[in-house]
């Protein structure tokens, strides 16, 4: 995705981050949720922004360097 967005726009001003998941059977209820479920979900759904982050700097000329 960065390399497309590199090609095409040559640097990007924002990143949005909107990844979020969790398995079906975990999707009932916060209260039910199992503690696999949810290391997963808080790992998809949070932890991925660090890479993100991180591809998306190199692209981005008013990041710090």
């Amino acid at each position: 995705m960065f390399a497309k967005a590199k090609e095409t726009f040559g640097s990007i001003d924002i990143l949005v981050h909107s990844i979020g998941f969790a398995p079906s059977e975990d999707w009932a209820a916060a209260s039910v949720m199992s503690a696999r479920g949810f290391k997963l979900a808080l790992d998809i759904s949070a932890y991925s922004l660090i890479p993100m982050a991180k591809h998306a700097r190199r692209l981005c000329p008013t990041a710090a360097a």
